[in-house]
């Protein structure tokens, strides 16, 4: 990225390197601006099609313009322009709302000034344009209490869902992350948060995990190679099923899930391939979608991104880290071990983000 386009980005956060005034370089701090990015266009948007006029209609719709901008700071180009459109779209619903303009009008002007003739009729355009009506963006957002989906929580919020947070007491060793689960989604003013009582521990026949029975957790564990010991049978699954059914519950068809794929444990169920596939599952098992009233969303929006990505973008936002717990095998106080598989990966996130931990660990 150019040195002079991340410091107009970033702000107080450019911290100027040893390139050259002209000279384009890329790291990690390019994801972070790519995402200040995205939301600023999606906020010109918004704020424009408030004063809405003929005469700069073109120039809302610029959006070609803008992909190439963007793909030049390194975000992915199918993604991107998937993105493009759900803004596209949702340009289209704010219209629709403060002017109340047809559905076909607002094709036409898809059709005429931008070629976006196929976004309109896809499932996700009728999602988007089926909320005008209850007016109201909603999502359902897992929250276990840790860092990764006290994060996930705050981008679903910054996206303008109204967040309905669900968190789940399986029969783990422990209740400190469901404390932090409850002052984090009442920090974050989530419309409802709900604890599903479920049993998969080794009392309830299920067990066979660090996790929810009998078992040591791993410590220090470097060199660990294969699933965990920490894995818990299917508990994604499990979990965003129920979220899926809450969700087709309230209206909702967003689903926000805080599982990562770069700096993570090896589960299976955290990876994209998982994901995608639980999406095409609940478009065909729910009433709502065969119906043609919307198609589910499952966000995993930490998927691709590291731990220090991770940590970078909450404090943007404004997570207050020191009110997530991630610990495997904490104390009987809620200090952190500092050394189970999940301590380890915080502890490097924070470092690489040159930031320091605020919990309390263990001495």
């Amino acid at each position: 990225m150019h040195p002079a386009a991340r410091c107009k980005l970033a702000g107080n956060f450019y911290l100027p390197g040893a390139a050259r005034c002209d000279e384009i370089v890329e790291d990690a701090v390019d994801h972070i601006l790519v995402e200040y990015a995205r939301v600023a266009i999606a906020l010109q948007v918004e704020l424009e099609a408030l004063e809405f006029y003929a005469e700069f209609a073109c120039d809302v719709f610029d959006f070609n313009h803008a992909e190439v901008g963007l793909a030049r700071l390194g975000a992915n180009g199918g993604k991107l322009r998937r993105d493009v459109g759900d803004y596209v779209i949702s340009f289209g619903v704010r219209v629709l709302e403060c002017f109340n303009v047809s559905h076909v009008l607002v094709s036409v002007i898809f059709e005429v000034l931008l070629g976006y003739t196929d976004c309109i009729e896809t499932p996700r355009a009728v999602g988007l344009f089926n909320m005008t009506e209850s007016k109201e963006k909603l999502a359902v957002v897992l929250l276990s209490g840790g860092l990764d989906s006290a994060t996930t929580l705050a981008m679903a919020a910054d996206q303008g869902f109204i967040c309905h947070a669900i968190s789940f007491d399986y029969g783990q060793r422990h209740r400190f992350e469901l404390d932090s689960a409850a002052v984090v989604a009442s920090t974050a003013g989530v419309k409802s948060h709900r604890i599903i009582c479920l049993d998969l521990s080794a009392s309830g026949g299920f067990g066979t995990s660090a996790l929810t029975d009998e078992i040591d957790v791993p410590k220090d564990a470097a060199d660990a190679t294969g699933i965990p010991i920490t894995y818990v049978p299917a508990r994604n699954t499990i979990f965003l099923s129920i979220a899926l059914g809450y969700a087709e519950v309230i209206g909702a068809f967003d689903i926000f899930i805080g599982v990562n794929a770069i700096d993570y444990s090896g589960y299976p169920d955290c990876r994209p391939e998982f994901i995608e596939s639980f999406e095409a599952t609940a478009n065909l098992a729910t009433a709502a979608s065969i119906e043609g009233k919307g198609r589910f969303k499952i966000h995993a929006p930490l998927i691709e991104m590291t731990k220090s990505q991770i940590i970078q973008t909450g404090l943007i936002l404004g997570v207050d880290y020191s009110l997530t717990h991630s610990c495997y095998d904490p104390d009987s106080a809620g200090g952190a071990c500092g050394r189970c598989d999940s301590c380890r990966l915080r502890l490097a996130g924070f470092a690489d983000a040159g930031r320091a931990d605020p919990i309390r660990y263990q001495s």
